[in-house]
């Protein structure tokens, strides 16, 4: 198994289909956002940017949330796996429309076009997202608030 670093905080794992091991996968990324002083890493299991289906295990620590954003192009679909979080929608001019607690083993799809956010609850959220490809860099649109 190869690991191969893309930027700061982001990783792609070789696995050629294997199985893999949960335990290992979030004391990587721990680690790896221990050492280097971040608070979220995510670890790729998709080939690249190009994948037409991309899966990934984030890693979120001290609370940090995401700003509110949409796509407009995809959908998205969340597995907590270890901790706990709130996933928000809000309305076009920042109003809160929804929050739904998720703890491990819960699963959400979002398929909306609503602004969206994970509000961590525990120190350490860690879950399994799969959405569509390829990537766009420039593909989420904020929310501003």
């Amino acid at each position: 198994m190869k690991i191969n670093q893309t930027s700061p905080s982001t990783f792609y794992i070789e696995h050629y289909g294997h199985g893999l091991d949960t335990d290992w996968l979030v004391s990587f990324l721990l680690s790896h956002c221990t050492r280097s002083r971040l608070d979220t890493a995510r670890i790729c299991f998709h080939q690249d940017t190009e994948s037409q289906l991309m899966a990934m295990m984030v890693i979120v620590l001290n609370g940090f949330e995401y700003p509110p954003h949409r796509h407009t192009y995809k959908a998205e679909s969340y597995a907590i796996v270890r901790g706990r979080c709130n996933l928000k929608y809000y309305s076009h001019d920042g109003v809160l429309i929804r929050s739904s607690a998720m703890k491990q083993g819960d699963l959400a799809f979002n398929n909306t076009l609503f602004y969206h956010s994970l509000e961590p609850l525990s120190d350490m959220l860690v879950f399994i997202e799969h959405t569509s490809g390829p990537f766009r860099k420039n593909g989420n649109e904020f929310l501003d608030k």
